[in-house]
């Protein structure tokens, strides 16, 4: 019938329609035991883009088509990060179903410039766990920060904790657009702004109790590359990390010296 979403047929003419197919390719991963792919990806989304009964074309997949199914596919996977919790049941399934999924391959000149490279959904769990559970304070009304948001992996729990306020800066208007629908329904306001130029106490009207975040670094951290003195203060700081249990120091791990 004209009036049925065109997913239900595994077709994807509409960004809507996209959306419902990649939730229906989680949930596939979901439930099975295999690895996806990037090459399996594609022919997914061949499946789903190309005229109906043609003859499945991978190479006629374009650098667009990716893009656009990567990006909501990463909001698929916030808003199923939503429907979990923070217990150890939970990180697992969302390790699980994190290490099934195709490796993000598009580095297109936009991703490349703002440093697209999203915090994966176990590690944002983890993070947000860490910040609920690791200070009395959230027991009551408090306020977080999120000064690069993207597609909202980290905080996709905080915004439904009952007595949390959250704010969030994006840089591109897309992903600050599409971070906007997820949170609808809950106390978050979402900027499309440079976080670094902005004051977040004039723009919120308020000072926020923390800050969660993945920032770019913009330049190399360590090796030859970075300024004198940064890569020691980053393992200084992570140090700092490990050994008060995450009450003190902002770097949770370090990526191999030299990353950017």
């Amino acid at each position: 019938p004209n009036d049925q979403p065109s997913s239900l047929y595994l077709r994807a003419t509409k960004q809507k329609d996209l959306k419902e197919c990649l939730r229906g390719y989680i949930y596939q991963l979901e439930h099975e035991t295999k690895s996806h792919n990037h090459q399996d990806f594609l022919k997914f989304l061949a499946l789903i883009t190309q005229a109906k009964n043609a003859d499945v074309d991978v190479s006629k997949v374009t650098d667009k088509q990716i893009h656009t199914a990567e990006e909501a596919l990463e909001t698929v996977m916030v808003e199923k990060l939503g429907e979990l919790d923070f217990t150890e049941s939970s990180f697992k399934t969302s390790l699980a179903l994190y290490n099934r999924m195709p490796t993000k391959t598009m580095r297109n000149n936009t991703i490349r410039m703002l440093q697209q490279y999203s915090t994966p959904i176990p590690m944002s769990l983890v993070a947000q766990r860490l910040l609920i559970e690791g200070d009395n304070r959230t027991k009551q009304n408090f306020s977080v920060l999120e000064p690069t948001v993207g597609n909202g992996s980290l905080i996709g729990l905080l915004t439904q904790e009952r007595n949390a306020s959250v704010y969030a800066v994006e840089l591109d208007p897309k992903r600050a657009e599409r971070t906007k629908a997820l949170t609808q329904n809950y106390e978050c306001t979402v900027v499309t702004a440079d976080a670094t130029q902005i004051d977040f106490e004039q723009t919120f009207k308020q000072k926020v109790d923390y800050v969660i975040a993945n920032p770019p670094f913009g330049q190399s951290w360590g090796g030859k590359d970075a300024d004198d003195g940064v890569e020691q203060a980053v393992k200084a700081d992570q140090a700092l990390f490990e050994s008060t249990d995450g009450r003190e120091g902002r770097f949770f791990n370090t990526p191999t010296t030299g990353d950017a």
